[in-house]
Order: structure tokens, then C-alpha cells, then sequence
């Protein structure tokens, strides 16, 4: 799947002169604030689905895209305009290792953070990760609320 803009933004309050507004029932800035766009690198529909469900926030975290093999992530992740890639260790086709080294050559301010979410949360496989690029690792079975977590700690230090 090829990134997509999103339309969760609509209806979000703007003031008279375009200046941010705190919409009262959330408690959080809106108008011209952009979210964080996160892609996922992720092979099990069940996994995306569930992911793009606990993570959408509207106009603070939006999930704009996937991708289920390397060569589609890589492609993907060097195209578009993202914050945050969350890549699974296995995919259908290539690795979440692949990814990461293929990332890590970008230029910096052009670097997405890369959060690895995987089982196969062994010391030896996070330092292998972290060793190749990920800025963060994750085990998938017990850590998506410390994902979550991330997120918004990412966000709030944009502003």
C-alpha cells in the first residue's frame, strides 16, 4: 500500500486568523499543528490493523501508510515525509534488519525514528538492531502501551 493522506483532521478547530486552538475537549493544540506520521513495516494484517487502531490519535498521531516486505518499506520510507517507521523484526519478504541499514543512509534531518516492534525481543537481537540503526525496540507481546508512550513523548518535543 502506497502512503495516504489522511482526513482524520477534519473538523478541527482553526481560529480566525489561522492561529492554533486548544479544542477544550481534548485538551490538545489543533489547527495548523501536524501530527506525527508514523508508517508501519508490518506483514500481519491483525498486527496493522491493531496497531493503526491503538496508535491514531487524531492531530497527534496518524498512521499513513504500510508496508509488508523490505523492498516496499525501503521505497516507501525514502519517499515520503515520515517521522516514525515502527518495523517488525520478520516480514513477508526481507527483514526488519534490511530496513533499518537501508534507512540508516539517508541523511539525518531526512531520517525517520526507527522503532523496532517485534517477539523476537532477545538482548542479542535488540543489540544487533540498535547496532544497525533502531532507535528504539519494543517487544511486541508486552510493550505497545510504552509505544504509545513514545509517541507522544516524540510529539511533544516537535514543539
Amino acid at each position: 500500500m502506497d502512503l495516504f493522506s489522511s482526513s482524520q483532521r477534519d473538523g478541527l478547530a482553526v481560529g480566525a486568523k489561522g492561529e492554533n486552538v486548544t479544542d477544550p475537549r481534548t485538551s490538545t493544540v489543533t489547527g495548523s499543528e501536524v501530527p506525527l506520521r508514523v508508517f508501519l513495516v508490518e506483514d500481519s494484517r491483525s498486527v496493522r490493523d491493531r496497531l493503526t487502531d491503538f496508535l491514531t490519535e487524531p492531530g497527534i498521531v496518524d498512521v499513513i501508510g504500510f508496508a509488508d516486505t523490505e523492498t516496499d518499506a525501503v521505497r516507501q520510507l525514502f519517499a515520503g515525509d515520515i517521522d516514525v517507521a515502527i518495523v517488525d523484526s520478520r516480514l513477508r519478504a526481507g527483514t526488519g534488519i534490511g530496513v533499518i541499514e537501508s534507512v540508516r543512509s539517508l541523511e539525518p534531518a531526512l531520517r525517520p525514528t526507527i522503532v523496532v516492534l517485534t517477539n523476537y525481543a532477545f538482548p542479542e537481537f535488540e543489540a544487533a538492531c540498535r547496532e544497525r540503526g533502531a532507535d528504539y525496540f519494543f517487544d511486541k507481546s508486552s510493550q505497545f502501551g510504552e509505544l504509545k508512550d513514545l509517541l507522544h513523548s516524540i510529539m511533544r518535543k516537535r514543539h
